[in-house]
């Protein structure tokens, strides 16, 4: 089994570890209860706490689907650093060998390579072959291998159980505010700013075309209020996603583009990370230029608006 630590890599291995594997897509309130208990256990074990998740995702390997993700490798490390600075997170590398491993196996591997004493893991999680390790079977291995498992209950917020999941869904839906709920942050998109056709600005509102890394997540096609962060700054913007059906014919490329309230700035080059707030509008097809010229004025009030709230 091939791995690579994230985070932490300085620290070093003890006699022990704790240890939880989860895709951990968006690092979601769910996962941070995973990840505390991983923390508490080590802190009163004086055990290592290790985190893993797969990569890439192994719905990838035996679906051969594109699975778009609510966060990039890189986001998700750096969120876990930051919240969980502890925990040594690193990914594993999924491939059909490993698929091919009974739970059991799985585990001595986990127990063979990291001295794993304790395991934590969702009531949801399955492991192994055709996902035959199901909580009740790795209870059973617990007991034969030797090592402790801790079941971790789903987290509900109002009647909905927090996954990545329903997040996924959220953010496609374009219920972008939401997310904030189960997430605990707004839901975020990174690309490099790129040139464009500069339409924005014969329009009078200059945008920012954002290449976004083609495996993220990306929400519903509309109008929205965002926060840009460029170069450690945040900005207020407005941002359009979508075919700019006003513009041009095309409906198979969607563009990302961000007008920075009150700014005029020259982004090309830079890496842009947007902060998705809430969505004002549906994408529409305007008649004239000044029609969408007259739309894009009123969005940039309302959104004003939201983000000074």
């Amino acid at each position: 089994m091939n791995y690579t630590f994230l985070t932490n890599t300085s620290a070093q291995l003890d006699s022990k570890s704790v240890v939880t594997i989860g895709n951990f897509d968006g690092v979601h309130c769910g996962h941070q209860r995973i990840f505390a208990k991983v923390v508490d256990i080590a802190a009163a074990k004086q055990i290592t706490p290790l985190a893993f998740s797969f990569y890439p995702h192994p719905r990838e390997v035996l679906g051969n689907i594109k699975v778009a993700l609510i966060t990039t490798v890189l986001q998700r490390s750096n969120k876990i650093a930051k919240l969980f600075p502890k925990i040594k997170y690193g990914k594993i590398d999924f491939d059909l060998a490993l698929a091919q491993k009974s739970a059991r196996a799985f585990l001595q591997i986990l127990i063979d390579e990291f001295a794993m004493s304790d395991l934590v893991i969702g009531t949801t999680t399955h492991i192994g072959k055709n996902r035959e390790g199901t909580p009740e079977r790795i209870a059973q291995l617990a007991k034969s291998m030797g090592f402790t498992l801790h079941l971790i209950e789903p987290l509900k917020v109002g009647e909905h159980v927090v996954s990545s999941t329903l997040i996924r869904n959220l953010i496609t839906k374009g219920e972008v505010e939401r997310v904030v709920e189960v997430m605990g942050e707004f839901f975020t998109t990174s690309g490099e700013v790129i040139h464009g056709q500069q339409l924005g600005g014969a329009l009078g509102f200059p945008t920012a075309n954002v290449a976004c890394f083609s495996s993220q997540l990306l929400p519903a096609n509309g109008v929205y209020a965002v926060w840009a962060w460029v170069n450690g700054k945040r900005y207020p913007g407005a941002a359009n996603l979508g075919y700019r059906p006003t513009l041009e014919q095309d409906n198979v490329t969607r563009h990302l583009e961000v007008h920075l309230l009150n700014q005029e700035m020259n982004l090309y080059g830079s890496d842009m990370t947007v902060a998705w707030v809430q969505k004002i509008r549906d994408e529409k097809k305007f008649n004239s230029l000044k029609m969408l010229q007259k739309q894009v004025s009123l969005d940039v009030i309302k959104i004003n608006k939201i983000l000074s709230k």
